[in-house]
Parts: structure tokens; C-alpha cells; sequence
């Protein structure tokens, strides 16, 4: 991984890079103060790197359908995870221990299983 154009925070620049540069599938949790840069921070990444990233404030649909429609996604980026619903919460959370989605959002059903590593 090249270097992030970010200042500082090298232990957290120095544990992303070995998440990415991992074959396993990676979970990081980012937590701090409000504004000190998390978001900033995930929105270079992004960049860099070419991640989808989710602004889960208002995103539950639009989270569904990409993740629905993009299945080799090798980085998922969510942002402000905590201001969604907590069954939604549980819901991601079982889609970061085995991939799989099912959720019933918006008069739609979604059941289906993302291969989040490889090609």
C-alpha cells in the first residue's frame, strides 16, 4: 500500500496497510472523538484505494443494493455506524462474520451471500 497523504496516526496508517495487504478478510473498527478525522481518514482511503464508502446515516437502502449488486468488493468502508438502527447493526454484523445479508427493507427482501475476498 502506498503511502496515505494523511499526518500522523502512523499506528493506524501502519495497521490498515497489513488489513489490505492481508488474504483473510479484515474488520477494523475506528473510534475516536468527534472530529478527530475519522472520516476524513476513510474518505482518502477510499480514494486511494478505490473502497465503497458508506455514510450510514442515511444510506440503509443504498447499502443493501450495492452490496447486492457489487459482490467482489474487497473494501467496505461505513462511516458513522452508530446512528443506524440497531437491527440493521445486527444485520452488518452478521454480513462481517459470514457474509451474508438478510434484511427486509423497504417492502423488499434481501437474502444473499457477498464473497467479500478474491476475484
Amino acid at each position: 500500500m502506498s503511502e496515505l497523504p494523511i499526518v500522523g496516526h502512523d499506528h493506524v496508517k501502519n495497521i490498515i496497510r497489513r488489513a489490505l495487504d492481508s488474504e483473510e478478510s479484515v474488520n477494523i473498527l475506528l473510534w475516536g472523538e468527534p472530529a478527530s478525522s475519522k472520516t476524513l481518514f476513510l474518505l482518502e482511503l477510499a480514494e486511494q484505494k478505490g473502497a465503497v464508502f458508506f455514510d450510514c446515516t442515511n444510506a440503509t437502502s443504498r447499502i443493501l443494493y450495492v452490496l447486492e449488486h457489487e459482490r467482489h468488493m474487497k473494501i467496505i468502508l461505513f462511516d458513522e455506524l452508530e446512528k443506524m438502527g440497531k437491527t440493521f447493526q445486527n444485520q452488518l454484523l452478521n454480513f462481517l462474520v459470514n457474509g451474508r445479508i438478510k434484511a427486509d427493507q423497504m417492502k423488499r427482501q434481501y437474502d444473499f451471500t457477498i464473497k467479500s475476498r478474491g476475484p
